[in-house]
């Protein structure tokens, strides 16, 4: 469900020119489709750029650095590894 949410807020937020007023015009589902699309070129823009910089990284021997970065960590609450660390695409 805070997925769904999440894609209706970033529609509102980033999707929509007008704000508020598109509030009236759009409905919830029409909204998540919409913001649903949005995150997903936003997470593949992400992660080409995140393919695109680990190119040029390096970890100075670091063990840990390099596992973080390379494999990820495990995240215990959704017992699952993701990925090292996070690019904002501006």
């Amino acid at each position: 469900m805070e997925a769904v949410i999440y894609c209706i807020c970033h529609f509102y937020e980033n999707g929509s020119k007008d704000g508020v007023a598109t509030f009236h015009k759009v409905s919830a589902k029409e909204a998540y489709q919409k913001g649903y699309i949005a995150v997903c070129e936003k997470v593949k823009k992400t992660l080409e750029k995140y393919n695109e910089l680990l190119g040029f990284f390096c970890h100075y021997g670091n063990e840990n650095y390099r596992d973080i970065v390379e494999k990820g960590y495990h995240n215990e609450q959704m017992n699952c590894y993701v990925r090292g660390f996070f690019v904002k695409i501006i």
